[in-house]
């Protein structure tokens, strides 16, 4: 049981997450929502874990921008309780996987101040669960501009990369870019530092490369459809399962057979197959009808389907699930949790909205990850 320098310790930990796991919201509940009306969801929200975070808001009704900065507010807290519990090497590796928050905060920060989007609205989308903490991302909202706030990064590990992009001063696109690249050295700092630790976890580093090939695949479905035809491995992440030249292969295809061929060989492709069934419970998904699927947006240039996305998102959250079962005495199952957890706010966030623009049930349904 590789990492673990205190089993009663990993046991204590990841038996007090499964028993919150077991409190998040069921999937017939989100049933139940979508026919609530907005005040009876909210209604409902106020009363259930995040009642603390609801009450915030003393007096009258709540609007939709404030159930959503009390769902993750929540969400922020729960990260920092699943840190404060585990120990060693356990919360080292939850460390290293929630600092990904810090690059969607971060980008939340220089995105907002560009557009000019009130300090509020931004506050209220922060989940400030990695190393940059809450009073310090306050203090980068609280700036006047992007000149400001990038030099009070450089003490952030991934400061080089916003520094370079900063300094080139990029043009049209430059956000999208910077958020690659700040991804792409994150996933390449976590490898390095578990490949680095004897002790690391190899539950962990095998699932952290299944996530990189999901990025990869759908970053060269994205690039395709933008046009994107040289430089292909500045875009790509090194160090998950389905190597670089593969990838650079796959791009290249422009015959249907080839292409199928190519992305069956990879491990992904079991994943959406997996994921579609999961989705299409009343109709019968093989891997013959995903070929043809992911052929016709490849040829057509465009980017996956919303179903397939889903699909993998919700695929790749069963895999966790599972390893999680197989590897009781490793991160997963604390990884497993933090995930769930997050797709029930994002979840809930999907719901208040939908409702909000009186979306149909069917178009909110789709935008849920259960």
């Amino acid at each position: 049981m590789a990492g673990i320098s205190h089993p009663g310790a990993y046991i204590y930990v990841c038996t007090r997450l499964q028993i919150r796991k077991g409190r998040l919201i069921p999937e017939d509940q989100y049933e139940r929502m979508l026919q609530m009306s907005s005040s009876q969801i909210i209604r409902m929200i106020g009363e259930g874990n995040y009642r603390a975070q609801v009450l915030q808001f003393p007096g009258g009704a709540l609007n939709a921008n404030q159930i959503e900065q009390a769902l993750t507010d929540n969400l922020a807290l729960s990260f920092q309780k699943v840190l404060d519990l585990a120990p060693g090497m356990l919360g080292l590796l939850t460390s290293r996987y929630l600092a990904r928050w810090d690059i969607v905060n971060v980008m939340l920060v220089l995105h907002g101040k560009e557009h000019r989007i009130s300090d509020q609205r931004i506050l209220s989308e922060l989940i400030p669960a990695g190393e940059l903490d809450r009073s310090f991302l306050e203090s980068l909202i609280g700036q006047e501009s992007i000149d400001r706030i990038v030099p009070m990064l450089e003490d952030w590990e991934l400061y080089p990369v916003l520094s370079q992009w900063y300094m080139q001063k990029e043009g049209a696109g430059r956000f999208a870019r910077l958020e690659n690249r700040l991804y792409k050295q994150y996933y390449v700092n976590l490898l390095h530092a578990l490949r680095n630790d004897p002790q690391t976890d190899y539950v962990f580093t095998r699932y952290i490369r299944l996530e990189i090939d999901l990025v990869n695949l759908r970053n060269i479905f994205r690039l395709r459809s933008g046009g994107v035809t040289h430089d292909l491995d500045h875009y790509l992440i090194p160090g998950g399962t389905v190597d670089l030249t593969t990838l650079n292969t796959l791009y290249g295809i422009e015959e249907k057979g080839a292409f199928v061929e190519e992305i069956r060989r990879t491990g992904i492709f079991p994943l959406i197959i997996r994921g579609l069934q999961e989705i299409n419970r009343e109709k019968t998904v093989d891997s013959e009808m995903v070929g043809e699927m992911l052929w016709l947006r490849w040829q057509q240039r465009r980017t996956p389907i919303h179903e397939v996305e889903m699909a993998v998102t919700r695929a790749r959250l069963d895999q966790m699930d599972r390893l999680a079962i197989r590897h009781p005495f490793s991160v997963l199952p604390v990884l497993s949790y933090l995930e769930r957890k997050k797709y029930e706010v994002f979840n809930l966030r999907a719901i208040i909205r939908g409702k909000e623009y009186r979306l149909q049930n069917d178009l909110i349904r789709r935008y849920l990850v259960i």
